[in-house]
């Protein structure tokens, strides 16, 4: 059978379509891989696709150019997995095959889909009052970052001076070029107390080889590990909002999230304010509609979305180097706390499931016996 997977930005095509696409073709599937334009695109996409089980991979296009390639280029079946179910919708009508989502929450033109997939039962619930057809599926993922059924890791015999961290820039490099000085800052001050401390930069698959000489000159290790690998090495971690913070769930890693207001001129959003914050006080504007996402949200990483509570800190707003510091050292300082939280991220991650990507091809070959 022919299917049609539609993805979009990095954590998504990382994340979810890369052990789907592996799945699919194992079943002997022929699988076209659809990047759709994303304004959170890193720009590495194409490369990373072509190290995937797919037979062809299209785009990212402009919008009208990828309505039109998706016009002469039909499918069996459309499954999408991130960005705006237009696309989606427009290829399954196009050529009359099924519909089937995968998401882990209500999306703009859900009901449209014939079928809808998703990781947490918690995600399932909500998304069950929009939708007559959910599936709970699990979390792709899990499957992504490869789990061992012995991953129950604790660390509460090793000495400070032994303590790893891993650092998670961002996939877009005006984010990661931001990113340097303030990391470099952090542990400037980490280092004062925990002079032995080991840091790690995980910028593969999204960085150009150039960029890691200037990880390294600031002490800060890149590293070109696959994810798991480099979590694996880890005790601790600090990342940004986003995929990194299920990867790290899931990998059963203490982290802390941080995305200070200092990046806005290089946090991508969309519509109106993307204009307006090259105007004066647009950057204040930008802020302000920050501020009223995560009030609306509450949590931004995800393990505390699944938990709906704290598990791991945010520092979110006018954060400071200084402030990340302070909070790494108070982790470092407290073995009894980092398991605590491992433990939590461990029972987290069971709610996911195992095997997701197999349930998920197990709902897509259904639907299409449906045609």
């Amino acid at each position: 059978m022919r299917i049609a997977l539609l993805t979009n930005g990095p954590g998504e095509l990382q994340g979810w379509a890369r052990p789907l696409a592996a799945e699919l073709a194992r079943r002997g599937h022929s699988v076209t891989l659809w990047i759709l334009p994303c304004q959170y695109a890193s720009g590495r996409e194409r490369a990373i696709a072509g190290s995937m089980s797919v037979d062809a991979v299209i785009g990212p296009l402009p919008f009208p150019a990828t309505l039109r390639e998706m016009s002469r280029r039909p499918a069996d079946v459309v499954v999408q997995l991130g960005g705006d179910l237009l696309f989606g919708r427009f290829l399954s009508r196009r050529h009359g095959v099924r519909f089937l989502c995968y998401a882990y929450g209500p999306k703009s033109g859900m009901k449209w889909c014939d079928m809808v997939a998703t990781a947490f039962p918690y995600m399932a619930e909500k998304l069950r009052k929009r939708h007559p057809r959910v599936f709970l599926t699990g979390d792709l993922v899990r499957d992504a970052v490869g789990m061992r059924d012995a991953a129950e890791r604790t660390d509460c015999g090793k000495r400070d001076a032994e303590m790893r961290i891993i650092v998670f820039p961002g996939s877009r490099k005006g984010i990661r070029d931001a990113s340097l000085p303030f990391v470099k800052d952090v542990f400037r001050d980490v280092r004062k107390e925990f002079p032995d401390v080991a840091v790690r930069t995980l910028l593969f698959p999204f960085a150009e080889r150039e960029e890691y000489a200037r990880w390294n000159d600031a002490g800060l290790e890149p590293t070109d590990a696959p994810s798991a690998e480099a979590m694996d090495w880890a005790d601790l971690a600090v990342t940004q909002p986003g995929t990194n913070t299920l990867e790290l769930m899931h990998r059963r890693v203490p982290f802390l999230v941080v995305a200070p207001f200092s990046f806005i001129p290089h946090i991508p959003v969309s519509g109106v304010l993307n204009v307006l914050r090259f105007l004066p006080g647009g950057e204040r504007l930008v802020k302000w509609s920050l501020l009223k996402k995560k009030r609306a949200a509450s949590f931004f990483s995800w393990p505390n979305r699944v938990a709906g509570r704290d598990v791991v800190r945010e520092m979110i707003g006018d954060v400071t180097p200084e402030d990340v510091a302070d909070a790494l050292r108070s982790l470092i300082r407290e073995p009894e706390r980092r398991n605590a939280i491992r433990s939590e991220l461990a029972r987290l991650s069971a709610l996911g499931g195992n095997r997701a990507s197999e349930s998920l091809a197990d709902c897509i070959e259904r639907l299409m016996e449906e045609r």
